[in-house]
Order: structure tokens, then C-alpha cells, then sequence
């Protein structure tokens, strides 16, 4: 997920002049994700918010002290395991919370402690089922938690080639990463070719001037978007989440195994637990389970700024930073009227 940079604040000798509350200012939400359980989502405010099964503390709510001079860390973008959750803070650190049983919340140490070089701190997070991964703004990447099926040890780059890593999804059992020039590799469990063989994806099987811009895993399979809007997906196709020949959209088997749908130009890509979706401005296409059975798991209409889904319960984020979910689930919470107490910047001159 990707976040405009915020600005930081400046505090003068005169602190109280700082001091503003802003009543109309009602809370927006920045980023969401669910999981089979429970999902959260950060929001304008600076809060954590998450919701459902709370059995290993997974769904517990992180909301900012309200009030204090000097803010405390902001939770920017989140992301939801099977049954932990993560968040990047504005501190420039992770935090975690939920079951740790295989170290899954225990990030390493160059991302639990502030870094006063930005490069080296979290860029991207995502959570697998029992693993999570982060990339840095230097494009290195780290993963933490399960590892039995190499799904937490991202491949190092030969000696002759520079991996940069700008983007990762971690899944059930394996994870895949996008690099800066448009490769993606990935790494842990492939009976299914979900890892395609832990081969390097090149953007050269694409077509001409295309290359890849997000990659997002689900259960046992995996897709990528590309800067011309085509959806790229390989691996188990038992719920028909590669391709559906039903669908109002064409699909061409570039290289065995590994499919493009080829007529409709999305710009975004949400990949579920064993199906997946692609927006094309206000409209929606999906494939696979539990989509084949239409509403209510369909996502409502309208050109989302995040979306997130797993399974038959899903949620997005409208352009007006507007938070709903549809499906299986438990509904949204409210977002609240205002953040209170504020920070902002004194107006200098006349």
C-alpha cells in the first residue's frame, strides 16, 4: 500500500498556540485488510482500528492518546494475518500484536527500532497466514515468523544482479516480491506452482513497453497487475481464481500454467484466499470462489482507494476515505465524528 508522505510537525517555544480542535474534521480511513477472522484498518487520526475474533488479541484496537502536546506515533498502513496483525507506525518502526506462536509478530531488529536513516526503515508490510514480510526504502526485504515451507527466506540475488524490492505479499505457505525494474520472484511452497518453480518472472514474457506494477498472493495462487492494466495469475486454479472461461473477458496461456486476462484494462488488483478480483475505474470483475455464487460477496460498485478480501467476507475504502465491508463478515465500525485534540501549524506573517 502505498501512502502520500506526511508532513512533520513543527513545535515552537510557544506550544499552546499549537493547540486547535477541529470539531468538522470528521475521521477518514488510509488503508485496510482483512483476514479469515478479523480485519483492521488505519485511519486519518492515527488509529488502529480492527474488528472481529479477538481470541489471540489479533482485533485489538490501537487508538492514539488524545490531547498531548507532542503526538505519539501514528499508525499508517496495516496489515492482517490469520491470526495477528501488523502495522507500519509513523515512528518509522513496526508494531505487531496477536499470536506470536511462530514469532510471527516479532519483526527484526532493523525494523522494531526507529531508524534515523529513512531508507532503512519499513516501506511495505504484508502478513501471511503465520509469517509476515517487509521491503525498506532501500528495497532490501525481510521476513519474519513460520518458515517451514521457505516461505519466510526471500531468495538473495546472484552475485552478477541487485534485487530492489519495492513490494511483497506473503500467503499461506509462500510469499512473492516485486522488484523496482519489474521482476518478481517468489519463494516457499510450489505444489501448486503458486511459486512457479521459484523462477525469476520477467517482464519480457509481457507484452511490448508492458511491465509489472503490484503483485498480490492469495492461499495457493498468485497474480500481478501491469502498467498497461493486465492481470497476470498462476498457480492452483481449483476454484477457478487463475481464470474463468465463463467470465466477459478473454484469458491467453502466455507460458503454461501462468494466464492473462487480456480484454478489460484494470488499475487495481485484489487477490482473496482462493479467488480474485480487478477494478477498472467503478467496475468490478471477479473470478473464482466464492464469486461464482454472486451476491453478497460481489463488492458493491464504485472506484475504491483500498480494498481487501479473504474468502467471502471483504472491505474498501471509497475515494472519500469512507470504510464498508460486504459478505461474511462483521460489518465496519464506526470511524467516529473527530479526532479531537489536535496538532497543527501556527499560520506565520499577517
Amino acid at each position: 500500500m502505498h501512502h502520500p508522505r506526511r508532513a512533520s510537525l513543527l513545535l515552537l517555544p510557544f506550544a499552546s498556540a499549537l493547540l486547535s480542535r477541529d470539531a468538522a474534521a470528521a475521521p477518514t480511513a488510509l488503508d485496510v485488510d482483512v483476514h479469515y477472522t478479523h480485519a483492521c484498518a488505519t485511519t486519518s487520526c492515527g488509529d488502529a482500528l480492527c474488528w472481529g475474533d479477538n481470541g489471540f488479541g489479533q482485533a485489538t484496537s490501537r487508538i492514539i492518546p488524545r490531547g498531548q502536546l507532542t503526538p505519539p506515533p501514528r499508525y499508517t498502513s496495516i496489515t492482517t494475518g490469520l491470526l495477528h496483525t501488523c502495522s507500519i507506525m509513523s515512528s518509522r518502526v513496526v508494531a505487531c500484536w496477536g499470536d506470536n506462536s511462530s514469532g510471527q509478530r516479532t519483526p527484526p531488529p532493523q525494523f522494531a527500532t526507529a531508524s534515523l536513516n529513512p531508507g532503512y526503515s519499513p516501506a511495505e508490510i504484508d502478513a501471511g497466514w503465520f509469517h509476515t514480510c517487509a521491503t525498506t526504502g532501500y528495497g532490501s526485504l525481510a521476513c519474519w515468523g513460520d518458515n517451514s515451507s521457505g516461505q519466510s527466506s526471500p531468495p538473495a540475488a546472484p552475485f552478477d544482479d541487485d534485487y530492489v524490492w519495492v513490494d511483497v505479499s506473503a500467503g499461506a505457505w509462500h510469499s512473492c516480491g516485486l522488484m523496482v525494474d519489474g521482476r518478481i520472484a517468489c519463494w516457499g511452497a510450489d505444489d501448486d506452482d503458486q511459486s512457479f518453480g521459484h523462477a525469476i518472472i520477467d517482464e519480457a514474457w509481457l507484452l511490448p513497453n508492458e511491465e509489472f506494477v503490484d503483485v498480490e498472493v492469495g492461499d495457493q495462487h498468485s497474480c500481478a497487475l501491469t502498467d498497461h492494466g493486465h492481470i497476470y495469475c498462476w498457480g492452483s486454479n481449483d476454484d477457478g481464481q487463475l481464470y474463468d472461461a465463463q467470465n466477459d473477458f478473454d484469458w491467453a496461456e502466455v507460458v503454461p500454467g501462468f494466464y492473462r486476462a487480456t480484454t478489460i484494462e484494470f488499475d487495481r488488483l485484489v487477490v482473496g484466499a482462493v479467488g480474485t478480483c480487478g477494478f477498472a475505474g467503478a467496475q468490478s470483475v471477479c473470478w473464482g470462489a466464492p464469486f461464482d455464487t454472486g451476491a453478497p460477496y460481489l463488492p458493491p460498485a464504485g472506484s475504491p482507494s483500498d480494498a481487501a478480501y479473504v474468502a467471502n467476507f471483504g472491505c474498501k475504502i471509497d475515494g472519500a476515505g469512507g470504510l464498508s465491508c460486504w459478505g461474511y463478515g462483521p460489518p465496519a465500525p464506526s470511524l467516529g465524528s473527530s479526532c479531537g485534540l489536535t496538532l497543527t501549524r501556527p499560520r506565520l506573517g499577517g
